[in-house]
Formats: structure tokens, C-alpha cells, sequence
């Protein structure tokens, strides 16, 4: 097939991993894959990177021209914008070009539901949910049904065989941001010291709207200063996953596509996460992680307590979450299914075959 990938992304968020990841995947295996990304911005750097043919998208009347010049079999969506500007191309060239359009959702915000997105919808071939929370709001809200709204998980890289670090070391992973919790795992680090003082927590990710020094004073006010190391931006997560003996997501809300859940099991590690976004789609209890209240730091303190003073029943945990990665979150699973989708969708969309189509 010959695919147009569309986002307008300015960073590399959940939402651009996982439109490159399958972009490459696609490639890989053999179809011809462009991905359309804002000219200058972190996307489109990544796309370059990992050998993508990109082409410069910022706005409806480029990807108007672009789809002059080149022909494609179905575009995949990333992003509210880009959706909207396919779905106007496509009434808008002469002669009709008209080709499955596949949205593809990972966004927290809750789906909107008028007569706008209505019209849209009605001529999306597709859709791609990242998680069942956000594929049941298109079930709900547009009547899709499970063949035209499908569930496919990012895929997550993982180790051969992970072992678990000599010392008993707690981390969080995420940027820093009110949402991702990170006040309240510190307050629930300050509890579990209390009972257990050989215990050390880490915290990496770079400063959004919380800054380290924030953290640090909390962590000075309740005496654990010593016991916190604060190691800032990562370039690799599994290195920082792998100095852990267990991970912990704290997050009160976001988590749609949890990408560091997915990482935490891929390097068999125990996950303590609260119950937001997918988390529970992830999280098997007391088989491959437990699951908390968001903002209850005494239900993270035990919970963490608990692994700690369990290390069988967190080194079962962390097997359980390494074989499920590696099972069901695979390259091949993500991409199987993604090009499953991509089939009904080429067969089911009623105007990807108009009469004087060019080629």
C-alpha cells in the first residue's frame, strides 16, 4: 500500500511515537509509507532519524498540493487538525481522489460530539483507538462499531531476559507536570521510609510545568532529601527503568496511550499506577502490577511497601508484565493489526474506487 501518515505534533509526545513506530513498521515490511509533518519541529527530526520519507504539512492548502503531486491508497490521521484538512481535500481536488481516510486517537481530552465532527466522521473510513477507554467514546458518541473502531495498543520494546537491581529502588518516569503525580510520590515515599530507610527513589523526566527545585523543596520539607535522587531529562527510558526494582505511574489523569506502563513491563518490572486513562486495560492486579486510587499517597506507600517486602511476589509480578509485552504488545502484534485494519477499511469505504480516479 501507499500510505500518507498526517501530524501536526510539535514534540515527541505519546501521539508522535506512536504514529512513527508504525510509519516504520509499515515501511519495513514493505508498503511505501510518507509522513507529513510540521517543517522544523521535533516530528519531523525523529521521522528523518529513523529513515521516513517526510514532506512538509502545515496546513490544509499544503497537503492540498501534495496530494496533486502523489498518489495514495489510504491516509492515516494522527491529530484533530489533520483530519479535518484530509477530509477537505479530498471534496475539494478534481478530479475525485477519494481514499479511505483511518483516524488514529491517543488524546486525552474527551472526544467532541456536534455536527461538525459528525460530517467528518460520516466519511473516516476508520478509526484506531489507542486504548479501549478512548475506543468506547467513538461507540458511544458516533455509533461506531468494532470492526470500524478498533483497539491497537502501541508496540514496546523489550529486554531478553531483565533481571531486577541488587537494591530496592522505587522510580518514576514522566515529564514533570501537576497531572503525572509526582507530589504525590514523594509524600508516598516519605511514608514508606518511615517503616523501611533502605529504600531509594528516583525521579527522571525533563521540566514542564513543575520544576526539579519545586520537587526537591517537598521532598527537604518532609526529611527524605538524602533518599531522592533527581536525575532530570532521559534519553532513554529503559536505561532508567532498568536501575529500578519497580515503577510507579502516579498520574491523576492523561495516561490514554500510557507509554511508560508499556516500557516498565517491557523491561519486566512491577507497576504501581493509579486507575486513570488505560492504566487498568494494562495492569493485570497482583499479576503484573497493582493498581491505586490517583492522589491517594497512602494507597501508593502501601502498595510499594508491599513489593518491597515481598520480593517473590514482585519479581512474579515483573516476569508476568515482561511475557505480556513481549506477547501481546509486540511489533508484529501492532503491526498485524494496524494492516488488518487498514484492509477493512480499504474494502468497506464507499468512495476509494471513483470511476476517474487518476493513476
Amino acid at each position: 500500500m501507499r500510505i500518507l501518515h498526517l501530524i501536526d505534533e510539535r514534540w515527541d509526545s505519546g501521539l508522535t511515537h506512536y504514529a512513527l513506530r508504525i510509519a516504520l513498521l509499515l515501511q519495513k515490511f514493505g508498503d511505501v509509507v510518507c509522513v507529513g509533518v510540521l517543517p522544523g519541529k521535533k516530528p519531523e527530526a525523529l521521522a528523518k532519524e529513523m529513515g521516513l520519507d517526510t514532506t512538509p504539512i502545515d496546513s490544509f492548502s499544503s497537503l492540498r498540493k501534495y496530494l496533486y503531486k502523489r498518489e495514495f491508497d489510504l491516509i492515516n490521521v494522527h491529530t484533530g487538525k489533520t483530519h479535518t484538512w484530509a477530509v477537505l481535500s479530498q471534496l475539494l481536488k478534481k478530479p475525485p481522489y477519494r481514499i479511505p481516510i483511518v483516524r488514529t486517537r491517543g488524546d486525552a481530552r474527551i472526544l467532541k460530539v456536534n455536527l461538525l465532527f459528525k460530517w467528518i466522521y460520516s466519511r473516516t473510513a476508520a478509526v484506531i483507538a489507542a486504548s479501549d477507554h478512548i475506543r468506547k467514546q467513538y461507540e458511544m458518541g458516533f455509533g461506531f462499531n468494532e470492526e470500524s473502531a478498533r483497539t491497537i495498543y502501541p508496540s514496546v520494546e523489550c529486554d531478553d531476559a531483565p533481571t531486577l537491581p541488587p537494591k530496592n529502588i522505587v522510580g518514576i518516569l514522566g515529564r514533570l507536570d501537576p497531572v503525572k503525580g509526582h507530589v504525590t510520590f514523594l509524600e508516598a515515599a516519605a511514608q514508606v521510609l518511615k517503616e523501611k530507610s533502605d529504600v531509594e527513589f528516583l525521579v527522571g523526566g525533563g521540566e514542564a510545568n513543575i520544576s526539579y527545585e519545586t520537587l526537591k523543596e517537598f521532598a527537604r520539607q518532609w526529611g527524605i532529601d538524602e533518599k531522592v535522587k533527581f536525575l532530570g531529562y532521559q534519553e532513554t527510558a529503559l536505561g532508567f527503568m532498568r536501575r529500578c526494582s519497580m515503577g510507579v505511574i502516579a498520574s491523576v489523569g492523561s495516561e490514554e496511550v500510557s507509554r511508560v506502563c508499556l516500557e516498565w513491563m517491557g523491561v519486566g518490572r512491577a507497576v504501581v499506577g493509579t486507575l486513570v486513562g488505560c492504566i487498568a486495560e494494562l495492569i493485570e492486579p497482583f499479576e503484573t502490577g497493582i493498581l491505586i486510587p490517583p492522589a491517594d499517597s497512602s494507597a501508593m506507600a502501601r502498595a510499594i511497601l508491599d513489593l518491597l517486602n515481598e520480593p517473590d511476589l514482585n519479581r512474579k509480578l515483573g516476569v508476568n508484565a515482561h511475557r505480556i509485552a513481549k506477547t501481546q504488545f509486540s511489533d508484529q502484534v501492532f503491526l498485524d493489526k494496524t494492516k488488518r485494519l487498514y484492509a477493512w477499511a480499504s474494502e468497506h469505504f464507499p468512495h476509494e474506487r471513483a470511476p476517474n480516479r487518476p493513476r
